[in-house]
């Protein structure tokens, strides 16, 4: 039996064959459909075909997806590990030399070890999940960055209007701004100016009076004036981007919405009952879907408590133990979406709000008592997928969910 290892990048994969714990050759090829052929025709030339060999390759990035795919089509076993494995066999076997060609020898030693921690290939329904939570996930990352841009520019070129506008950033704050960025911009108006732009936006409330007051504020502005075009042309580019991405996050939304209606034969497989949680929205369904998938591949939820990452990190001396929060392994977005799950169903769901209580009456912080209900949360999705239960608040006791838990 041939065990290949395969390294990928972006330009091009490095390839190794090992047979009987004895490197057999190793060679390189592009990333391409000339590339593709290439790996076909080496393989060729040692006698591999999809009869006598597995080959592996890391989950990085998405480089795998095509290859992946590719080797799957000719019928050969291809399997997909987890980097954080391979990184450690490799280690162990003293490589203390890191590029392509040992990385591929890595993998097809790890693989002929027989040590195989493959990682979860998605369907498509649930790629499509992955890759819209994620994507929305990066432009929320890049939002708030762009907010606190602006605000600290705000505060300097024109301070005053962030204590008469609630939300600088709602759409007629940003329309108001994109005309007039600083202070400066502002003397000689009248509210009537002001007015007219906010009329093009239907279901606000701005009024001549708070025009007024914006007008009043700039004129007693303690903006200095210092760099104003230039710092108004930098207000002017990130609002347009802050405008842009709060455009393609409700792009995102409605086409996570559009998934998670009822309109496919997989549906009730891939979503279940969910929806009818209160509480639990389509941003925290479409995380744990896409980042979970199939939960039938966890065999307990405590596999997913551990795969999610919801679990106390310790470290150990002796007798002494500390535990300092919880682990940083796993979907780090999926455990954020899980933790604002847990805010939303204290305020909208009464069975999990009173666990969340009883959580507080017995000692926990209210961050500490948020995290435990972001846990169960999960091991409620987790239940209620893998026993295509509905939801049932007097069942919760069902989904580990006790009060001494």
């Amino acid at each position: 039996m041939f065990h290949i290892g395969i390294d990928l990048a972006k330009l091009s994969h490095q390839v190794c064959i090992i047979q009987d714990q004895k490197k057999i050759t190793s060679f390189a090829f592009k990333n391409s459909s000339e590339g593709f052929d290439l790996l076909l025709q080496n393989l060729s030339k040692f006698a591999v075909n999809s009869s006598n060999c597995i080959i592996a390759m890391e989950s990085t990035s998405n480089f795998w997806e095509n290859l992946f795919s590719f080797l799957e089509s000719k019928n050969f076993n291809v399997r997909l590990l987890n980097p954080f494995f391979i990184n450690s066999y490799r280690k162990a076997l003293a490589k203390k030399t890191k590029n392509d060609k040992i990385d591929a020898f890595t993998i097809a030693a790890f693989l002929q070890a027989n040590l195989n921690a493959p990682s979860f290939i998605p369907d498509q329904a649930i790629q499509d999940f992955k890759e819209l939570s994620r994507l929305k996930a990066n432009c929320l990352f890049q939002l708030k960055n762009l907010k606190r841009k602006a605000s600290n520019l705000i505060y300097l070129v024109f301070p005053e209007f962030l204590q008469i506008v609630k939300d600088p950033f709602a759409k007629v704050a940003l329309a108001i701004l994109a005309h007039y960025p600083t202070a400066k911009h502002f003397l000689n108006l009248k509210s009537k100016h002001l007015v007219k732009i906010a009329r093009k936006f239907q279901g606000n409330n701005f009024s001549d009076t708070l025009a007024k007051s914006i007008l009043e504020a700039a004129n007693n502005s303690i903006y200095s004036g210092k760099s104003a075009e230039a710092r108004a042309l930098t207000m002017r580019l990130l609002l347009q981007q802050i405008s842009q991405l709060q455009d393609h996050i409700q792009q995102l939304e409605d086409s996570i919405k559009e998934l998670l209606q009822p309109k496919q034969d997989s549906f009730s497989e891939i979503v279940g009952d969910l929806p009818s949680i209160p509480g639990i929205g389509p941003n925290t369904m479409a995380n744990f879907i896409g980042e979970v998938g199939d939960v039938n591949r966890f065999s307990s939820g405590k596999k997913l408590i551990g795969y999610i990452g919801f679990y106390p990190r310790e470290m150990q001396s002796g007798n002494t133990v500390k535990v300092h929060g919880i682990s940083q392994a796993g979907p780090a977005r999926l455990r954020h979406a899980l933790y604002l799950a847990a805010v939303a169903c204290v305020k909208h769901n009464p069975a999990l709000k009173t666990f969340y209580h009883n959580k507080l009456a017995q000692g926990k912080s209210a961050k500490q008592a948020l995290i435990v209900l972001a846990r169960k949360i999960a091991l409620l999705l987790y239940s209620m997928l893998k026993y295509k239960s509905d939801w049932n608040p007097q069942r919760l006791h069902l989904c580990g969910f006790s009060n001494t838990s």
